[in-house]
């Protein structure tokens, strides 16, 4: 059987997609005080003309000649053969156009991501742009509005460079232990040894979408997210049109669906601690988080329910009928949840 240490000696120049234990590293540097050196813009890497001829040379090897000399970071999906053969002359052409062709030569899909591009065989990758855009759309918005400071953990743009061989089992291991994300699901990642060299400004988030997406997964908001503790879990692929469908809406319009990954409400949970605040108040508060409640008050108030007398409110990871039973008893109304939407009534 042919050691880690062999294979790394064997596959020098490949380079795919592995993207989670880069941000471990990159972590590591900051901590030692270690910082990049300042790079052009990266508009500008890709506009300036280059010359390649490539005269039967294997992927891996074009991959990291051209990242090396043009100082960008490319990663290709590890499901592509790294081995198979190019030939392609470029003159004078942008490097952005050289990306392409040697994507359109090897019958490989681009994504840019961040400040990496990635190379897929796999014609969905072209849609993850939009997806990431989506995902962080679905984070900052109502109903979870994540809190900005985990927001900007998880989004905040990252360069990483490593070259030793990890399992998946320990980069998802290792990556939930750094505490910015966690993974629900991740047994069902088919464990592998995969390699790296560079990722340049991908956040976390960005990271871990490109590194499932290589098994055939999505990284979707788990029904156990809150706005402290960023919870996702892994999912099947959406067929290409399928996916299309659902990233359309926000495609054009630059908002989030609002019929994807709706954490349902049964699956929510709450925690508030509300020393003293007008019913109103609390009731008000809920429904700026992004819930469908609403209420009569002056139908409330011919029952004898008086919105405006305080009540303090202390849950922690409570369902949603916890809740509103915490909410409406001291005020003795009651409730009706119908279709996920909720409504304050008087008692019958």
């Amino acid at each position: 059987m042919t050691s880690p240490k062999q294979k790394a000696r064997n596959c020098h120049t490949v380079v795919l997609g592995f993207c989670l234990l880069g941000l471990l590293v990159s972590r590591e540097l900051e901590g030692q005080g270690t910082q990049s050196a300042p790079r052009p813009d990266f508009e500008k890497r890709l506009s300036a003309w280059v010359n390649l001829r490539l005269d039967e040379m294997e992927l891996g090897q074009v991959i990291a000649q051209v990242s090396e000399r043009y100082d960008v970071s490319i990663c290709l999906d590890r499901r592509v053969d790294p081995h198979r053969l190019v030939t392609l002359v470029v003159k004078d052409q942008s490097l952005s156009s050289a990306i392409h062709l040697i994507a359109e030569q090897s019958e490989l899909h681009v994504a840019m991501i961040g400040e990496t591009i990635f190379y897929s065989a796999d014609e969905r990758a072209a849609l993850l742009p939009a997806c990431i855009k989506q995902l962080k759309a679905e984070l900052k918005g109502p109903p979870l509005k994540l809190a900005s400071r985990r927001a900007v953990e998880l989004f905040k743009p990252t360069d990483v460079s490593w070259a030793d061989f990890q399992t998946t089992e320990e980069v998802v291991t290792n990556l939930e232990a750094a505490g910015h994300l966690k993974l629900s699901n991740k047994e069902s990642l088919t464990y592998d040894v995969l390699a790296a060299r560079q990722l340049q400004q991908m956040s976390e988030m960005e990271a871990a979408v490109v590194f499932a997406f290589q098994f055939g997964k999505t990284i979707a908001i788990s029904p156990k997210m809150s706005r402290e503790s960023p919870v996702f879990e892994i999912k099947e692929l959406p067929t290409n049109e399928d996916w299309k469908q659902e990233l359309a809406g926000f495609i054009e319009s630059g908002k989030p669906s609002t019929t994807r990954r709706v954490v349902p409400l049964a699956k929510r949970e709450f925690t508030l601690n509300v020393p003293s605040a007008r019913a109103r108040d609390v009731l008000k508060a809920i429904a700026d988080s992004g819930l469908d409640l609403t209420y009569d008050e002056e139908l409330l108030k011919k029952s004898g329910i008086d919105l405006s007398q305080p009540i303090s409110l202390d849950v922690n990871k409570a369902n949603i009928d916890e809740l509103l039973d915490k909410i409406c008893t001291p005020i003795g109304a009651t409730y009706t949840i119908t279709d996920e939407a909720i409504v304050i009534k008087p008692p019958r």
